[in-house]
């Protein structure tokens, strides 16, 4: 048998695997942060006095390509803010 033949189906093997790796690496990723995210307790915050909404305040820290802080965080919190409404002030 060709040598460089043997050599191309190897290397195209090993594509193929690494490719298939990577492929259930990222279904696996995706799974766990969908079952993380449907998990989330519900926010039964009591209400704040009037008071108390100008220290209600979030700092985010996050960056362009932090792919946790827009996949996980993000929601988190969007479900405070939705459950607070005007009450919380976030800065990132």
């Amino acid at each position: 048998m060709n040598p460089e033949l043997v050599r191309t189906g190897v290397v195209l093997g090993l594509l193929l695997a690494i490719g298939a790796v990577v492929g259930l690496a990222r279904w696996l990723i995706a799974r766990r942060q969908a079952r993380v995210l449907a998990e989330a307790p519900a926010l039964d915050l009591p209400p704040l006095a009037p008071e108390q909404a100008a220290s209600a305040r979030i700092l985010v820290f996050s960056s362009d390509d932090c792919a946790p802080c827009h996949r996980l965080q993000a929601p988190a919190i969007q479900k405070v803010v939705a459950a607070r409404g005007p009450l919380v002030a976030v800065t990132e």
